[in-house]
């Protein structure tokens, strides 16, 4: 963590970058007096953003968009993953010891430089926070009882992910099954329960696709009929967070999304036959259920882009959900088969695949850094371009609308915001 806050303090660079600009307008309304309701629920790139919007106007108003407190969001939102998802371990393990390798390797992940889309760029900050109301959803559904206070606490953080990422109307779906897999069944609360939330998902399904964008409807259907790029799209997605180090090629990360999903799943039917108590895996069970969802669901929306659309950075704070299943579930395994000394040509492999796992963050990292220091350079070149434009009237980057991002930067200027703050 603590490198991490040194590259970002070094490489940041405060200018609205690629979807930010769509901002503008919502920013230039609230200052003007026009901002509506259909603002902040009108659909963004396939997402309806009503949770996420409100919080950046209020911090573009509060530090003349300042796009640095959105990046400190986004380190405060990892940690609250981070801290989560460990104590959802100790709630599923009890009072036994799980190693500080296995803490390690998790905060590798969560704070991983793999991600450096998320980490320069402020705007994503929905992104953080999505993954932090599931795991906390995940969290309340799956402890020792299921009460009225779980059910609610569960309901708003689905409501926030709903409002931060499409991905959200999944957690919907993962919540109902966690909630039926629940061992407190005997309560009249869980008999009522899932009727109240398959009419309360059903609703927020309609209500959110109700008169979504119409070429976006038209891609998803297009999408939805080709499944072999829907399937390699969603194992190239999964494998992403490990292999990006090999940045141009994309077949061994849809190898490794493919070969980690089945011979997971393998482990999971061992365990669930070793008689694993539900309440030790199905926390793990859903965050990796809810990462191949969401690469499926990202695929309907963008699969028809290419197999390398999978390859953006920014997806890898979701996908990590599935890697920090497959740890934790592949350190149950390791712990059954030690403990009942059988499978022994797996206990010698299992250091062999960690060691390899090991080097493949490494080396990910490495080359994440490189792409974040070149995401900087060009950021600073936006960055001077604003402001020669302010002097000179030429735009000296080329934008796909040139005449579109003229305007917006004389919002920024006329409200004395971003990098005509000072």
């Amino acid at each position: 963590l603590v490198i991490l806050v040194i590259l970002i303090t070094r490489y940041f660079v405060d200018i609205p970058v690629w979807d930010a600009w769509e901002m503008v307008p919502v920013i230039q309304k609230s200052y003007a007096g026009g901002l509506t309701i259909n603002d902040i629920w009108r659909p963004h790139h396939g997402h309806r953003l009503f949770i996420s919007r409100p919080i950046i106007l209020i911090l573009a108003r509060l530090t003349h968009w300042n796009t640095f407190y959105e990046v400190i969001l986004n380190i405060v939102f990892a940690s609250g993953i981070f801290l989560l998802i460990l104590s959802q371990i100790k709630q599923s393990f009890g009072n036994k010891k799980f190693p500080p390798t296995l803490v390690f390797i998790l905060s590798l992940l969560i704070f991983s430089i793999n991600q450096f889309e998320n980490w320069l760029l402020g705007f994503t900050l929905h992104i953080f926070l999505h993954v932090l109301v599931v795991v906390i959803g995940v969290k309340l559904l799956t402890g020792p009882e299921l009460k009225r206070k779980h059910i609610c606490g569960a309901f708003v953080a689905g409501l926030v992910a709903t409002g931060t990422f499409a991905t959200g109307l999944i957690f919907w779906w993962i919540a109902l099954l966690l909630i039926q897999v629940h061992q407190n069944t005997k309560t009249s609360l869980s008999r009522y329960v899932a009727a109240f939330w398959i009419g309360t998902s059903l609703a927020i399904t309609f209500i959110y696709l109700y008169k979504f964008n119409s070429e976006t409807q038209t891609f998803w259907l297009a999408n939805a009929t080709n499944w072999v790029n829907l399937m390699l799209f969603t194992f190239m997605y999964l494998g992403r967070p490990i292999t990006i180090f090999l940045y141009l090629d994309t077949f061994w990360g849809m190898f490794l999304g493919l070969y980690v999903s089945v011979t997971t799943s393998v482990i999971i039917f061992f365990l669930v036959k070793q008689k694993q108590k539900h309440r030790v895996i199905m926390p793990f069970i859903a965050y990796l259920f809810y990462a191949v969802s969401a690469g499926f669901f990202t695929a309907i929306g963008r699969a028809h882009l290419g197999i390398e659309a999978a390859r953006p950075s920014r997806y890898i704070t979701v996908s990590n959900l599935f890697w920090i299943g497959v740890v934790v579930i592949w350190y149950l395994f390791y712990q059954q088969i030690h403990k009942r000394r059988i499978y022994s040509f797996v206990l010698k492999l299992l250091p062999v695949l960690f060691i390899t796992f090991l080097v493949c963050v490494v080396l990910s990292s490495y080359r994440s850094l490189d792409l974040l220091i070149s995401y900087s350079a060009r950021f600073r070149e936006e960055r001077a371009a604003a402001l020669e434009y302010a002097k000179t009237g030429k735009l000296t980057v080329f934008y796909q609308n040139a005449e579109t991002m003229k305007q917006r930067i004389e919002v920024l200027r006329k409200y004395k915001l971003s990098v005509f703050r000072e």
